[in-house]
C-alpha cells in the first residue's frame, strides 16, 4: 500500500499525498479498496494554472477499488471520455499516481477539488472543465 498522510490545516482537512507511482505501473501497486487519488505530472513538474502553478492533472476516487478503477484508464470503454482523456494523457507526458484508502472517499474528493479550486481559480485540467455549483462557491 501506498503512504499518504491526512493532514489537518487552517483552511480545513488537506491530503498530502506520498508514494507516487509511475502511471503505467499502478495495477502493480493499487489495492482492491476504495478511496481518493491523485495523478500528477512526473517528479512534481509544476505548470502554470490561472493563479499559481500546480503539478496536479487529475483528482478523482472510486467507490469500488482502485483497481477497478485503473483498469478502466488503462482499456477506457467507448463511453468513457475521462478514461480515454487521461489515458490520451499518460501516453503524450508521463504521469504519476499516488492514492489513499479512506472511507467516504467521494466526499475526501470532492474536499480536494475544493481545495484545488481555491487554491487555482480552476479545476485540474483533467477534470471535467464545466462549471460545476458544487464545487464554485459564490
Amino acid at each position: 500500500m501506498l503512504s499518504t498522510n491526512l493532514v489537518k490545516g487552517m483552511d480545513g482537512i488537506k491530503i498530502r499525498f506520498d508514494g507516487w507511482v509511475p502511471f503505467d505501473d499502478i495495477l502493480d501497486y493499487a489495492d482492491k479498496k476504495a478511496g481518493v487519488y491523485e495523478i500528477r505530472m512526473k517528479d512534481g513538474r509544476k505548470f502554470g494554472r490561472v493563479r499559481g502553478e500546480s503539478d496536479i492533472v487529475y483528482i478523482g476516487s472510486t467507490t469500488k477499488s482502485f483497481k477497478s478503477r485503473f483498469r478502466g484508464y488503462m482499456k477506457p470503454g467507448r463511453d468513457q471520455p475521462t478514461n480515454q482523456h487521461v489515458k490520451w494523457f499518460s501516453k503524450k507526458y508521463e504521469i504519476e499516481v499516488a492514492f489513499l484508502l479512506i472511507g467516504k472517499p467521494r466526499l475526501y474528493e470532492s474536499l480536494l477539488i475544493d481545495t484545488y479550486i481555491a487554491d487555482h481559480d480552476e479545476l485540474p485540467p483533467l477534470n471535467h472543465q464545466s462549471i460545476n455549483k458544487f464545487h464554485f462557491k459564490h
